[in-house]
């Protein structure tokens, strides 16, 4: 498919535009915008605040359009650019047959410009549709911010733009509170399992749980040499699930370290130790989600703080990450629809795009009403970053069998349960009036069972595959050198990590939950017990009912915990 890119080069006081015949023409930015500046500024503090669903509500789409249009006024101030940027725009609305790319690159002495959210970007002269750049309603500009390092496909002979299936993905998840931590990613593997058991020819996943500081390294390349595999286990994706935060001005994410009970706990690693891990790799992978729902902020690049731009100067081709804190539940939604997208061909750029037109136009909040168009910030909060100006996606014509849900067999469309006189193809996936999954006919239950969680019910792991809107055309690069078809044995052996398929990911996952209940039970009773002590003395009858009280609750507490504890075969 023919590309058309827009790529702008901003540095403190100009433009250098790359599109067309405009190779490295400068166009000046204008001074006495220092307003609009501290209004972006403010508003980007304010989306980085941690607020619950209902607060997040004094946010909303006009917000969003006077956030938008403050950054399009303080990039485009040169009228010769704007001009240029409305061709480029009519250009993307109306060749669909093309990708169109705006590609924004800040010099490293323009990090005041660089730190400013524009995943928000606005173009308030288009009247007829809410032209948020980065998640049209066309679905027409993949908006990528490309980091200020030298990298290049050629200089990067272990990676390729056109990847033969299958895809493989490295999935780790750092949990070191398994009793709370666990509901955060159980919806993920129980994804990712879907997705290995009904296409085991397109996507390999293995898994490394509980990743050690001390020992992480180890842990990798233990995966990695897949020893009683077929070859080694080179994954195209690391994709990361734990937390983050910020010390100072440098980046955290949370890993896990043993203590002297041999418990799990806490241990935080800065963004120098994490991408250090990467840097003696011969065959980096091609792209590294963070799958961090509490943020990762932008970074400074004069500085080179922050975990994406690290990873990227390390050589890593591509990092999407969030950069403003987000719902849980919202994450999800964005991990689906990307690999959902990588997994029908789409190269990594429109799948996000995807990923961020989905979550503006299609969400839906925890009581399953479906926000207003660009109403929730999560759209503008998906970032991608890149070291290289290609894409890569995956060469599905090279895929056996083909990428139809083995479901769909002898049924010829899907629909919604909530709107059961519109058709859909057999592999689309949402519902083009409410957002919600959509099903085989012979999936729809005669009297649909309740949801309180409409919105996660709309994501069940379980759909097949949307149809993309785009044709795919692209051949393989011919520098690429032909990737390993060989599958590995179904039967790999539990190391320090866990190295097996995600055929058993949920059993892993379970273990995990097991034994935090576990431990939640033991502390229980010893509570109990000292209670249980502290109510055969006291004289006081207030005290005694309060104590009594407090012995009642903790009871009923611990046969719940050991009900579930049975209810998984323990």
């Amino acid at each position: 498919m023919k590309t058309n890119e827009f790529y702008m080069v901003v540095q403190p006081d100009k433009v250098l535009l790359n599109w067309g015949n405009q190779q490295g023409i400068p166009y000046r930015l204008a001074t006495g915008l220092e307003k609009d500046r501290l209004i972006a500024r403010i508003l980007h503090k304010m989306l980085n605040m941690r607020l619950s669903e209902e607060e997040e509500g004094v946010f909303g789409r006009e917000e969003f359009k006077v956030l938008g249009a403050t950054l399009f006024n303080l990039l485009f101030s040169d009228e010769a650019l704007r001009m240029h940027f409305d061709t480029f725009y009519k250009e993307a609305i109306g060749s669909p047959a093309e990708r169109h790319r705006l590609i924004l690159e800040f010099d490293r002495q323009a990090e005041e410009m660089a730190m400013l959210p524009w995943e928000y970007l606005y173009y308030e002269s288009d009247e007829r549709h809410e032209a948020f750049l980065a998640a049209h309603p066309k679905k027409c500009i993949d908006l990528v911010r490309k980091l200020p390092f030298g990298g290049s496909w050629l200089e990067m002979d272990k990676t390729r733009q056109r990847i033969v299936p299958p895809l493989r993905v490295l999935l780790i998840a750092a949990l070191p509170n398994v009793q709370t931590d666990i509901a955060d990613v159980k919806e993920t593997f129980a994804y990712f399992q879907k997705l290995t058991e009904r296409f085991p020819d397109t996507i390999e996943t293995k898994v490394l749980s509980q990743p050690e500081v001390d020992i992480f390294a180890d842990q990798l390349n233990a995966i990695i040499q897949n020893p009683s595999g077929d070859a080694p286990f080179f994954p195209h994706i690391i994709h990361f699930m734990g937390r983050s935060r910020v010390n100072g001005d440098t980046g955290e994410l949370c890993f896990v370290r043993k203590n002297a009970d041999q418990q799990d706990t806490e241990h935080w690693i800065n963004e120098d130790t994490f991408a250090g891990y990467f840097e003696e790799w011969n065959r980096l992978p091609h792209l590294i989600f963070l799958h961090v729902c509490d943020g990762v902020r932008i970074g400074n690049y004069n500085k080179d703080k922050g975990v994406a731009v690290k990873l990227v100067k390390k050589g890593i081709p591509f990092v999407i990450a969030l950069q403003n804190p987000v719902l849980n539940r919202m994450g999800q939604v964005l991990v689906e629809k990307v690999y959902d997208s990588l997994l029908n061909g789409d190269d990594v750029e429109a799948a996000v795009t995807e990923g961020r037109f989905f979550l503006a136009r299609k969400l839906m909040d925890g009581s399953g009403n479906p926000y207003g168009n660009y109403d929730h910030k999560v759209f503008g909060s998906v970032v991608i970053f890149s070291s290289v100006l290609r894409p890569f996606a995956l060469d599905i014509a090279t895929s056996t069998p083909a990428l139809t849900p083995t479901l769909a067999t002898g049924q010829t469309y899907k629909t919604c349960p909530d709107h059961p006189g519109k058709k859909y193809n057999p592999t689309d996936n949402w519902c083009s009036f409410c957002g919600k999954k959509l099903l085989f006919p012979s999936e729809i239950p005669d009297k649909p069972a309740p949801t309180t969680d409409t919105a996660t019910a709309s994501r069940d792991a379980s759909t097949p595959l949307p149809s993309s809107e785009r044709a795919h055309d692209h051949k393989p690069d011919r520098d690429a050198s032909p990737a390993p078809t060989s599958r590995r044995s179904s039967e790999q052996p539990v190391v320090l990590t866990e190295t097996r398929s995600t055929s058993v990911t949920m059993e892993a996952i379970l273990d995990l939950e097991r034994q935090g209940l576990k431990k939640q039970l033991e502390i229980l009773i010893r509570r109990l017990n000292a209670l249980r002590s502290d109510f055969a003395i006291i004289n006081d009858p207030g005290q005694r009912f309060t104590v009594g009280e407090q012995i009642r609750l903790l009871e009923e507490e611990v046969e719940d915990i050991k009900n579930k504890l049975n209810n998984r075969a323990l």
